[in-house]
């Protein structure tokens, strides 16, 4: 496998500051978020273990984790939302369910905020480079490298991206890459762990979560953009999965220095 299959993609990164107001019970985020803590006593928690956030730290808090975050007195750090796909809508620290910490030191957290603030393409550059290390320091010596079995799946995964919307089935998704479908779930399922429809839906529900947590566009906007009859039955397939309406769920967990 080569690196030119590992798309890194940058949601935002902003730079927060707070005292102990940064206290949020419930956080549960579409994406992977990385904080760089440059000074404060914030901590976050995933069951009953918690992460004290150190200066000079960074801390990768995985996609679908269900976690809190708060400070004592104040919070000084930049978090960086983040998409890491080795396959198109295949996140390679999807399988991990807890917070992992690496050490970087004061000087380079500094150079990062510092990269974050400044609208020069170089320190654009910088901050990507700056994360991409992060993040291959997150991961374990040849961790999630994905299978052959899963790599002839390759332009199947594309084509979903690609084609991502209520109206995408598993039929036309065979009639495109000539597979019977019940053969091509068959084999997808033995691969991949999950259905090739629970698939699909999983990453339709990822990406207006994505939409309702990092956009300002209305529930009907999304609803037209993903190819749903009305906003009616998009609020129905999210609530299929999510506790909230699409409406609450953004009201309740869009991150606010998160």
């Amino acid at each position: 496998m080569t690196s030119d299959l590992i798309s890194i993609k940058i949601l935002r990164s902003i730079l927060y500051q707070d005292n102990a107001r940064w206290n949020h019970p419930v956080n549960y985020y579409p994406y992977n978020s990385i904080y760089f803590i440059r000074g404060g006593d914030g901590h976050i928690r995933v069951g009953d273990t918690q992460w004290d956030l150190l200066p000079g730290y960074a801390y990768l808090i995985p996609a679908n984790t269900m976690f809190s975050c708060w400070c004592d007195r104040f919070i000084d750090k930049l978090y960086v939302d983040v998409n890491v796909e080795i396959l198109p809508g295949y996140d390679v620290f999807s399988p991990l369910d807890t917070p992992r910490q690496i050490e970087l030191g004061l000087p380079e957290i500094e150079a990062i905020l510092s990269a974050n603030d400044s609208s020069s393409l170089k320190s654009m550059l910088y901050l990507k480079g700056s994360v991409t290390t992060a993040i291959s320091l997150f991961l374990d010596e040849g961790h999630m490298v994905p299978d052959r079995e899963m790599l002839q799946f390759q332009d199947l995964l594309l084509t979903i991206e690609k084609n991502l919307s209520a109206k995408l089935t598993v039929a036309e998704i065979a009639r495109i890459h000539n597979y019977n479908p019940t053969v091509l779930s068959r084999r997808f399922k033995r691969v991949f762990s999950c259905s090739l429809k629970q698939y699909i839906e999983r990453l339709l529900l990822d990406r207006i979560k994505q939409e309702l947590l990092v956009t300002d566009k209305s529930i009907k906007e999304i609803a037209a953009q993903y190819q749903f009859c009305d906003p009616y039955y998009l609020s129905n397939f999210f609530k299929k999965y999510v506790t909230y309406s699409p409406k609450q769920y953004r009201k309740v967990s869009r991150p606010m220095g998160s």
